[in-house]
């Protein structure tokens, strides 16, 4: 009997480049995706754990048949993406989100809470490494950000990020 390595992906780092944010002369944008190296992206941290999840709209569409009407196909009409994301950092985006601030906080500036007009958006760049700490899968999605608690106390050090997909 072999015993056979298989790539497992064992972690995931997190990126996310705000709407407008310049990539080498041109606003980030729901069109515009930067480069996979560009200093667009701010560093989110490492993700512990994160789950997909998906829901489709669907007609049913039924035809009669004897004694019953059956389904005879489905059309999807909608489609959403839901990431969750448990964070092992807290980065400025977190406290933006939390604090629902107007706007990217500056670090040694005053900012006022309960002041965002929209969720923050951008592309979330989720880099997936093996065992071996190779790069295995990147995703880059068109996303809105929410985080809706972040604990605090002793070896509390984890806050909960979600993505809602837009259209990408």
């Amino acid at each position: 009997m072999a015993i056979t390595l298989k790539t497992s992906i064992l972690g995931s780092k997190i990126y996310f480049a705000r709407d407008g944010a310049d990539d080498g002369g041109t606003a980030t944008s729901s069109s515009h995706k930067p480069a996979t190296d560009s200093a667009a992206y701010l560093e989110l941290g490492n993700c512990e754990s994160g789950s997909f999840s998906n829901k489709v709209e669907s007609i049913r569409i039924k035809r009669p048949s004897p004694g019953r009407y059956r389904l005879a196909k489905t059309i999807p009409v909608g489609q959403e993406i839901h990431l969750k994301m448990m964070m092992q950092d807290i980065s400025q985006i977190v406290i933006e989100a939390l604090m629902l601030t107007a706007g990217a906080l500056t670090v040694g500036t005053a900012a006022q809470p309960m002041k965002q007009s929209a969720k923050i958006t951008g592309w979330l760049k989720v880099v997936q490494s093996d065992q071996a700490d190779t790069d295995s899968v990147d995703h880059f999605m068109w996303v809105e950000l929410t985080v809706t608690q972040l604990p605090f106390g002793e070896k509390e050090y984890k806050v909960e990020i979600d993505a809602e997909l837009l259209d990408n």
